[in-house]
């Protein structure tokens, strides 16, 4: 009779295998749940707390099993897991919150405030069901809030640009007007001092020239020039704008002032009475007469006495520029002149 060999028992692993077995369908559930979490991270979140405080299988998960080295490796790897999936979606819902602030604009800031409070009313209301409408209509009365934010936002920014204008600016406007003002008061009292100058100059060559008693000096009140006057009737005949030889040595002497300020703007300005011209007479009108002489004085200097023809120019007034009564004779005497402006406001 054979000897029959007895079948070897199978070597199934003993309880590795089972080890092996619930490790992969762990794992295969904390796909399904990674899975799930990335198209509903809210009902995640609820799904994490409810078997947290129920069978604490992430976080107490070592304890409720018993110590060992394979548990404690499987709890440390799964509270890793639950903790990598908790700063995920917080990373990502920060990085959604900074890149819709950055593309909102300044306007819709408030807009953006009412849709935040609506999103935590709905957080806080996640794990229970809500059927009740009164109770479910907190995005209602936060689309409310998010209109009051808005007109609240609107005011502030008014508030903000009305205070933009308040004590800092008024006092940097203030400071500008009195420095310009300050400016202008320096400027000025230059000129005055620059134009009492010229004037005290110009006496001294008049008593120097012994002409002071023949012609008139004055200042503008101005402080813009200087004017020296001489009387029409020693410079023309009535009606004529050729000057007299007995006043040429007079006007020589007025020319070799004037020269002293070349660079300075000459104006030589001539007026009449309000006698009329001889009718078909050289000149129409005393206007034409005026210009006549101020136009002849102006030749004769710049031939005789070298005056620069670009610096000096001439305008007559004829009889609307008066400084005397022309109804007496003395008052129409004044009233015929030749005026030389030197001014000094440059």
């Amino acid at each position: 009779m054979a000897n029959i060999e007895e079948e070897e028992a199978a070597d199934t692993g003993g309880w590795i295998n089972t080890f092996a077995d619930l490790m992969n369908l762990l794992l295969c559930f904390f796909v399904l749940l990674f899975s799930m979490s990335t198209v509903d991270a809210d009902k995640y979140e609820q799904l994490v707390t409810s078997m947290s405080e129920s069978i604490n299988i992430f976080d107490g998960g070592g304890d409720s099993i018993g110590q060992g080295p394979f548990i404690d490796s499987g709890t440390n790897q799964i509270v890793a897991i639950s903790q990598f999936f908790n700063e995920f979606e917080s990373s990502g819902q920060d990085d959604d919150a900074n890149q819709n602030q950055a593309n909102l604009k300044p306007g819709t800031k408030a807009d953006q405030t009412g849709e935040q409070t609506e999103q935590g009313g709905k957080e806080q209301n996640n794990g229970t069901e809500n059927t009740d409408p009164e109770q479910a209509n907190p995005s209602g009365e936060n689309s409310q809030n998010g209109e009051n934010s808005d007109n609240q936002n609107q005011q502030g920014q008014t508030g903000q640009q009305q205070d933009d204008k308040k004590p800092g600016e008024k006092d940097a406007q203030d400071i500008d007007k009195a420095t310009e003002e300050a400016v202008e008061a320096k400027q000025a009292a230059k000129q005055k001092a620059k134009n009492e100058e010229t004037y005290s100059d110009i006496m001294d060559q008049a008593q120097d020239k012994n002409i002071d008693d023949k012609i008139n000096v004055n200042m503008d009140k101005k402080h813009q020039y200087v004017q020296i006057t001489l009387n029409g009737a020693l410079l023309f005949d009535s009606g004529s704008a050729d000057i007299k030889a007995s006043t040429k040595p007079l006007l020589d002497k007025v020319g070799d002032i004037l020269k002293i300020y070349k660079k300075n703007q000459i104006r030589i300005i001539g007026h009449t009475d309000n006698v009329p011209t001889t009718p078909g007479g050289r000149y129409p009108n005393n206007m034409w007469l005026s210009t006549a002489r101020a136009t002849t004085v102006f030749e004769y200097l710049v031939k005789k006495k070298k005056i620069d023809p670009k610096s000096s120019e001439t305008t007559g007034r004829g009889e609307y520029d008066p400084i005397a009564s022309n109804s007496t004779a003395d008052g129409r005497a004044k009233n015929r002149r030749v005026e030389f402006r030197i001014y000094t406001n440059q």
